[in-house]
Parts: C-alpha cells; structure tokens; sequence
C-alpha cells in the first residue's frame, strides 16, 4: 500500500479538470471586475457602455420658448393661432394643446385665440403643467426624469431608455411606458437590460441560451434573447448555474464531485468549471477515517490501529501510519482495528499477538503448530487460529 500512501504535498494536489483553481485567499483577495478578462463565463458578448442606449434630455424646464419650439417641429409660432387680450388665457408655467387639423400644437402663456379661417378645422385641448412629470395629448409627449430615476419608451417600436432631465416630443411614433428607479437590482426594457450587481455578489445570467456569472458593477446588455436569473452569493460553497460551478472548499475539508460520471475529490480552495456532466455531492472533513466517493477509497491509519482492505479479492492489513487515497472498482476498504487485539484477521491474512506466559495454538494443513511469545503473520488459507493457552497448563486437551 505505499504506492497509494499520500504525503503532505501530494494531499493538497489539485485536480486540473476545471477552468480554474485558485486558494481561498486568492479568491478573497481577487478583484472580481478583473475576472472578465480572464474566463469567458464572467463576460457578456453583448455588453456595452451605458452612454450608448440611454438618450439623454433634450429640453430644459426653465427654457420655456425652447420646450415649444421642440414641441411644434422647430416653428417658433403656431400658424392657427394669435395672441389677443380676450382670448384663452394660458397661465405662466403651463402650455396648452391646440388640435390643428389633425395635428397636435403646443402654445405658451398668454392670451390665445384661433384665427377665424382655421376655426374650422382647430379646437382647443387641455391646459398642462409643465411641472409635471408627464404630460401627453395626441402625438405630444412631455417626459420629466427626475433625480435616481430612468424612463421607459419606445420609438419607432424601438426601446428607449430616458435620461434624468427634461424629454418633449411630438411624434406619434414615440410613446412613454413608465419610470424605474436606477438602484433596481434589473431593469428591462424589451432588449434592453441594465443591471446592478452588489459587491460580494454574482449575477445570474443566460446568454445565447449559455449560462453566465456577472460580477460586481453595472452591466448594460441589448440582446433580446439575454434573460437575468438573479442574485447569488458569492461566499457561498457551491454556486450552481446551468453547467457553471464554483466550490469552496474550505481548509481541513475535501470536495466530493464526478465529472461525466467519474468522481473527483478536490482539495482546499476554489474550483471553478463549465461542464454540463460535472455533479457536485458535498463536502467531507478531512480527518474522519474513511470516505467513499465512487471508485475512490480515502482512510487515514492512525498509530495504533491496523487498516483492513480488499484489494483484487486479496486480503490487505496495513499497519503504517498514514492517509491511503485509492481510485479502483477492485477495491474495498473494510474497517480500523487497535493493534491492541491479540487476533485481527481478514481473510486468510491473520496477526496473532501472543503475550508472555502463553502460547497461541493454530492448525497448518490440519497439523498442529503452536505460536510462541510474539507477533505472528499469518497468509495462509490453510493456517487457521484456534485459541491461546497458558503455558502454567499441564496438558492440552
């Protein structure tokens, strides 16, 4: 058995199947957001700047003339209407809708009226604050973001994602969905994704139907078929996604994995792997006497104690202290016994101990042959133990 005795540098041998192998106190120290360049499940293909989806303000509140020449195609002046002291008065900081034609017109404060040829064909719509977050009538938008929030539309059947500030628009093309607060953990909006993942933490992601973890930071995707599953934690001992695995091992423990159906045990660390086959079973302290994983035999001899084995159907007793890993289908590990047992036997393999003042009778081939004071081997099928006598006895009977 001293081919399969393990010493202290080949017990913490790492496997090298997985993607990576790093110690505890690496993966503590290592700055996750480096991680992307390193292995491909930590980075997103579609990923890109923030600054390139999100549509920044094109108005500014306190620009009065400029929030109506945005919303009357760049004319400074409605053609339908005039200012006259008997008309609709329109207070400061409101604008009123004007239905001309069958197109949608903003005016400022003042006094409107409609000119008498267009009355025909112009009405009136609402008075609307434009402290107002959101302002719509027909194909006019007023969109107010304020501070910690995004804006969601689309335009053109296209999503738009809407920076803090001011936001006008007449176009019946574009129409505002709703507000989000920029501290969710995921906004979406159709393709668009934008997510916020904590430090100490991974996001949970699938693109192109392929598992993925994201690390700390901000992340903005557009992809369509990209789909957010959540938080995990990043301290925890296994993290499982799709065919991503990372174990902790934590010091004075194994790792109990099988890998396309062949098991592995994995030393103290980080391991991690992409493989659909890979199954996780736990973790074991090393210390305790025996672990069984598959194929694989670990048990520790203490001093004191005496090893018994099968190995290809052959009985083994081992004595030498020590941590045994062995990786065969032959072979079987049965149990620990004290060295103190005068009789320890497996098999035909027998150690008979005789102390002083007696003697050990056994029977060879049928014929009798008695052990003197000592420790005796025995490895015969045909040698068998009987029983010990004192040797102050006057006969044997």
């Amino acid at each position: 058995m001293d081919g399969f005795k393990l010493d202290p540098a080949s017990e913490d041998k790492v496997n090298k199947s997985g993607l990576c192998h790093m110690s505890l106190a690496e993966w503590t120290n290592c700055d996750t957001t480096a991680l992307p360049s390193k292995l491909s499940i930590f980075k997103v293909d579609d990923e890109c700047p923030i600054d390139d989806i999100i549509r920044p303000p094109n108005a500014d509140g306190d620009d009065v003339p400029g929030i109506l020449r945005l919303a009357n195609c760049n004319k400074e002046q409605v053609a339908s209407v005039r200012q006259v002291p008997w008309g609709w008065l329109v207070p400061v900081g409101s604008v009123m809708a004007l239905n001309d034609n069958g197109r949608t017109r903003i005016v400022g404060p003042g006094r409107w009226s409609i000119k008498l040829f267009h009355r025909l064909f112009a009405s009136w719509g609402p008075r609307m604050m434009v402290t107002n977050d959101l302002v719509v009538h027909g194909t006019f938008t007023m969109v107010r973001v304020c501070r910690g929030k995004l804006g969601l539309a689309t335009e053109n059947g296209r999503p738009v994602l809407l920076k803090e500030g001011l936001h006008v628009y007449n176009n019946p093309l574009f129409s505002f969905i709703e507000f989000k607060s920029v501290d969710e953990e995921h906004v979406q909006h159709m393709s668009y994704h934008v997510l916020r993942v904590p430090r100490g933490c991974f996001g949970r992601i699938t693109e192109q139907a392929r598992a993925k973890l994201l690390p700390e930071g901000t992340h903005t995707v557009n992809n369509a078929v990209f789909e957010y599953c959540g938080l995990v934690d990043s301290i925890e001992g296994h993290i499982n996604h799709g065919t991503i695995h990372i174990i902790q091992v934590p010091k004075g423990h194994v790792g109990l994995v099988s890998e396309s159906n062949f098991p592995q045990l994995l030393s103290e660390g980080v391991h991690i792997y992409d493989s659909p086959t890979l199954k996780f079973v736990g973790l074991k302290n090393k210390l305790v006497p025996q672990i069984i994983h598959g194929t694989i035999s670990r048990f520790r001899v203490q001093k004191g104690e005496v090893g018994l084995a099968w190995m290809d159907s052959e009985p083994m007793l081992v004595e030498d202290p020590g941590t045994y890993l062995v990786d065969s289908s032959s072979f079987k590990f049965n149990s620990l016994v004290d060295t103190s047992e005068k009789t320890i036997q497996l098999g035909a393999k027998k150690i008979v101990t005789v102390n002083a003042g007696e003697v050990a009778v056994t029977f060879k081939a049928g014929k009798l042959t008695v052990l003197p004071t000592g420790r005796h081997y025995i490895d015969a099928i045909d040698h068998l133990f009987d029983g010990f006598l004192s040797t102050q006895q006057l006969s044997i009977r």
